[in-house]
C-alpha cells in the first residue's frame, strides 16, 4: 500500500509539473523529423515492421479502391487532412514474361521465308530477346508461332500452291528419290519448310527434267559412294 501511495503521488507531482509548453529545442527536434522521415523511410536499412509502426503513427485510415487498370488509395491523416493517390495496376509475372509485340511480329513475317532456326538468328542478329529476356532459339521460335496461332512455314508454302515430295514425284512420273537429287543438284527448286532439310516443291513447268537425268544422278551417285577397289 505505500508502494501504490507512492507511485500516485510521484504521478500526481509529474502532472504538475508538466506544463504542457515544448521547449525551443523540443519544437526543433520535432520540425527536424519531418525532414529525416523521407530519409529514414528510404533506408535500406530501415526494417518492414519499422514503416509499419511509422505509418501507424502518421494515418488515420486507408481506404483503398480498384478498378481493372488503377489502383487507388484515399488516405486520412491525424491532423484531418486527406489525400488521394491513384497508381497503375502493377504487371502480373505473365505479363512481365510475355513476347515483346514487337518479336512477334517479327515471327510471324519471317515465317514467310525462313525455318525456325533462321528465325531465331535473325532475331537474335537485331538484339531482339524474348520475354524473359533470353536469346531465342528455335524452340522459343516454334513455342511463340503457337501460342500466338501463327501460320506455320509449311501451311503458308502449301497456301502458295507448293507441293509435298511424293506429289511432285507422281507430277514428274519419277521416284522421290529422284525428285530429292534433282533438288540436291539444282535441277528443281525446293524450299525448306522445316529445320530438318524438308521441303516443298514448286509445281513443275513446261519443261521439267527428263528422267534420264534422274538415272545418270542416280548412277554417279553410286559411283561416288562406292568403295575403292582393293586390287
Amino acid at each position: 500500500m505505500r508502494a501504490l501511495t507512492q507511485a500516485q503521488d510521484t504521478c500526481e507531482q509529474a502532472r504538475k509539473n508538466d506544463t504542457g509548453q515544448l521547449t525551443d529545442a523540443q519544437q526543433a527536434r520535432i520540425g527536424q523529423l519531418a525532414t529525416d522521415l523521407p530519409a529514414i523511410w528510404n533506408d535500406p536499412a530501415t526494417p518492414a515492421r519499422e514503416r509499419k509502426r511509422i505509418a501507424r503513427l502518421l494515418l488515420t485510415d486507408v481506404t483503398v479502391t480498384r478498378t481493372r487498370t488503377t489502383i487507388t488509395a484515399h488516405i486520412r491523416l491525424p491532423a484531418g487532412q486527406h489525400h488521394t493517390l491513384t497508381t497503375p495496376v502493377p504487371p502480373t509475372a505473365a505479363q512481365m514474361r510475355k513476347t515483346p509485340a514487337e518479336a512477334v511480329t517479327a515471327i510471324d513475317e519471317l515465317l514467310d521465308h525462313h525455318t525456325h532456326a533462321e528465325i531465331a538468328g535473325i532475331l537474335n542478329n537485331r538484339g531482339l530477346t524474348s520475354g524473359e529476356g533470353h536469346p531465342f532459339h528455335r524452340l522459343t521460335v516454334r513455342n511463340i508461332r503457337d501460342d500466338y496461332h501463327l501460320r506455320s512455314r509449311e501451311q503458308r508454302l502449301r497456301d502458295a500452291g507448293l507441293l509435298t515430295l511424293p506429289e511432285t514425284a507422281a507430277l514428274l512420273g519419277v521416284s522421290t528419290g529422284t525428285v530429292k537429287a534433282w533438288h540436291h543438284a539444282g535441277l528443281i527448286t525446293g524450299h525448306p519448310y522445316n529445320d530438318k532439310g524438308q521441303c516443298l516443291y514448286p509445281p513443275p513447268g513446261p519443261n521439267p527434267p527428263a528422267r534420264t537425268q534422274g538415272r545418270k544422278l542416280s548412277k554417279r551417285a553410286a559411283l561416288l559412294t562406292a568403295p575403292a577397289d582393293s586390287t
